[in-house]
């Protein structure tokens, strides 16, 4: 839109000033007619040469002037929207680097989070009852990725899928709340701080289509980029850990939690997944399993 205003003012200004050329032209082109009248017509007076030019000449030279004030204008107007542009431009500019230091620095911040999230793995530790080769319970201490691994032994794999599971969890989480509470909770401050950073700032569509399909847009490209933070996330959790946070979900119920990770399909990757689907009578999103019942997508 801008590129056409431009492209405008420019030709006005050319035909104008061909214009003012033209009426300068035409004024010398009376002036030839004098001479030519005294030479080859018969002499003029002074007084009929005074009135003829002052009514042609120096009418065509006065609007020559004219046009050439208005050109001026006009070259004013073009140097202004010139200089608007390159404003836009350098804000443009401006904002994308603003926008690349600070995916910069969040990539610092979500790196070292990530780190954080994997000492916190590392250093669980737990005592569990679990089958032996004997088919025979014994004590074991299970640390890091292991205690995800054995709490599914102990209390949730002898039991089946539903409202049984549920009650187990209940007790596992009970029974080992100092290491799993830990976990949990910088889990999802983990994703929140994904969900609550603005990726997206403004789009050089702006103000060319409506508001509303403009929001839509934003949004659409914002989530696609906390998408990709959050999958990186989603590919470090095991199966047995996926198994845990399904049912933490459900035993808590927690909102926040629960709505961020059905937003970003974190249970993807989760084992029986579609048994998982069939106890919607506990009030969970589908589109935390599976990506295309997800409405964000």
């Amino acid at each position: 839109m801008e590129e056409d205003k431009l492209i405008k003012i420019e030709k006005s200004i050319r035909s104008y000033r061909a214009v003012a050329f033209a009426c300068i032209v035409l004024g010398f082109l009376c002036i030839f007619v004098v001479f030519y009248e005294n030479q080859f017509v018969g002499p003029m007076k002074w007084n009929e040469i005074g009135d003829y030019l002052g009514g042609t000449m120096v009418g065509l030279w006065s609007l020559a002037g004219l046009f050439f004030i208005y050109v001026a204008f006009l070259g004013q107007r073009l140097d202004i929207q010139l200089t608007k542009k390159e404003l836009e431009e350098t804000r443009k500019v401006h904002s994308r680097n603003t926008t690349l230091i600070n995916r910069q620095q969040f990539d610092n911040l979500f790196f070292n989070l990530i780190q954080t999230h994997i000492q916190i793995v590392a250093d669980l530790d737990a005592t569990f009852q679990v089958i032996n080769h004997l088919n025979q319970y014994e004590t074991t201490n299970s640390q890091g990725r292991d205690v995800f691994r054995d709490a599914f032994i102990q209390y949730m794999q002898p039991v089946k899928e539903g409202a049984d599971r549920l009650e187990a969890y209940h007790k596992l989480y009970n029974a080992n709340r100092g290491e799993f509470g830990h976990y949990y909770r910088f889990l999802y401050r983990l994703i929140d701080t994904v969900e609550r950073k603005q990726f997206v700032e403004e789009l050089d569509i702006k103000g060319k289509i409506p508001d509303h399909e403009y929001k839509k847009i934003k949004e659409k490209m914002n989530f696609d980029i906390q998408y990709e933070y959050t999958s990186i996330v989603r590919s470090l959790l095991s199966d047995d850990e996926l198994e845990l946070l399904f049912y933490n979900m459900l035993h808590f119920d927690e909102l926040k939690f629960k709505r961020l990770i059905e937003k970003y399909v974190l249970l993807k990757n989760i084992p029986n997944g579609e048994k998982k689907i069939s106890m919607t009578a506990y009030n969970f999103n589908p589109g935390a399993i599976k990506k295309e019942e997800n409405p964000h997508f």
